[in-house]
């Protein structure tokens, strides 16, 4: 007997009317991230010329994640969670807005740019923790990996479209238009969590019981008393350096000066990484799948792994297969990346929703959030001056084999083997 993907599968899920509300605005709210990002690094760009203040802005939007993200998840399980959401929407609509209007008259100035992304960074600390712990309160536990894989699938999809929406905006009506543009998508995404505020804030009473920096220390003990949590956030935090840095830093390098393309073949190569991703999240919709997952989750970050290695391979070698050749190996590699990237992340994340205490999901959330950002900032700085000094190709193979060691090495620990 064979059930229909709406009922079984990828969109079951958006039946729960709140989990469609949540998804919705988590979606748009997402869109408006990226959109204001690339309209944000190409108003900088084009008033300073100036890739070292492009870095400030990044470094300023990181920071704040990594001093209060802990705080954040805290915050996550004491107050209402998707007040807390709704609040960070609201008030990133108000500080884009008013980017958008200080741009529109001609009066924004680059501090101001790297107050709205300390602001940024800030929000996330919150927004971020936030939904990862509200989505088990609205979705019945067999819909938890559809959930999942449409988070995913939602982030890839807001990846691919919002630097084109983005572009698109800024040349009919300049960046203006597009802050302008984005302050709104905040406000839509903030509307479609009104359905959530009553039923999140009569749960949220229950959990003011001890101070904030109890609380925080109760996370803490929690992650570092149970293996497969600080492993697992580890390797996750290794990947993000080891990984997700030289695919920003070191892939235009590879592409444009190893293969000898055209720098807009970067986009077929996201576009690839995207693919898989995509796939890997529509594969896990049905939680019949997610059996032996600590092996799994561990084996699909070993294929990520191997796949990185092989594009440093690819780059080392292209002289042997010729440019095309070469162009068409590392799309397929490529994809199997976002494949195994894709599918750990769901795993991970649905292993921790299912198996944290409720009252424990939002600090466990916020310190694998603070370990994904901590370390990127160096990754990024890494990645640029070892492609630079040693070449691209071998920047993803050295990498590719430091991630292969070590999630062999962490696969033997018990705690990884048995869980299922």
């Amino acid at each position: 007997m064979t059930s229909s993907t709406s009922e079984n599968g990828l969109f079951r899920p958006l039946q729960q009317r709140l989990f469609a509300m949540l998804w919705t605005g988590q979606t748009i709210s997402r869109l408006g991230d990226t959109m204001y990002q690339v309209a944000l690094s190409l108003w900088v760009l084009d008033h300073t010329g100036s890739a070292a203040a492009m870095g400030l802005v990044l470094i300023c939007s990181f920071a704040p994640m990594i001093v209060f993200s802990l705080l954040g998840g805290a915050a996550v399980d004491r107050f209402s969670r998707g007040w807390l959401m709704f609040s960070s929407d609201m008030l990133r609509a108000l500080i884009v807005g008013g980017v958008g209007i200080l741009a529109l008259t001609n009066t924004l100035q680059l501090w101001h740019i790297y107050a709205a992304s300390i602001s940024f960074g800030f929000f996330d600390s919150f927004f971020q923790p936030a939904y990862s712990a509200l989505v088990p309160d609205v979705v019945p536990a067999e819909s938890l990996p559809g959930a999942n894989s449409l988070t995913a699938l939602s982030a890839q999809m807001t990846l691919i479209l919002g630097p084109l929406i983005a572009s698109l905006i800024v040349g009919i009506g300049g960046a203006p238009t597009a802050f302008l543009f984005n302050s709104f998508s905040f406000l839509v995404s903030g509307l479609c969590l009104i359905p959530l505020l009553s039923t999140d804030a009569s749960r949220a009473k229950a959990r003011r019981s001890t101070g904030i920096l109890k609380d925080v220390g109760a996370g803490l003990r929690t992650v570092s008393m149970n293996p497969w949590l600080w492993m697992t956030i580890i390797l996750s935090s290794m990947a993000n350096m080891l990984l997700a840095a030289p695919a920003q830093t070191a892939l235009p390098i590879l592409i444009n000066k190893f293969l000898l393309l055209p720098s807009e073949r970067l986009g077929w190569a996201h576009a690839s990484i995207a693919l898989g991703a995509v796939s890997a999240s529509i594969w896990l919709s049905k939680g019949n799948r997610l059996r032996r997952r600590g092996l799994m989750g561990y084996g699909a970050l070993f294929l990520a792994s191997l796949a990185t290695l092989l594009v440093g391979v690819i780059g080392l070698n292209v002289g042997m297969f010729g440019s095309t050749i070469a162009l068409a190996a590392l799309l397929g590699v490529l994809v199997f990346r976002g494949i195994g990237i894709a599918t750990f992340g769901l795993i991970w994340t649905h292993t921790m929703q299912e198996m944290v205490e409720r009252e424990q999901l939002g600090r466990v959330a916020s310190i694998d959030l603070l370990g994904s950002v901590a370390l990127l900032p160096i990754g990024y700085g890494v990645a640029g001056w070892a492609a630079d000094y040693f070449g691209a190709p071998a920047v993803f193979a050295t990498c590719g084999i430091i991630m292969l060691v070590m999630t062999t090495v962490f696969s033997f620990h018990p705690a990884v083997r048995k869980l299922n």
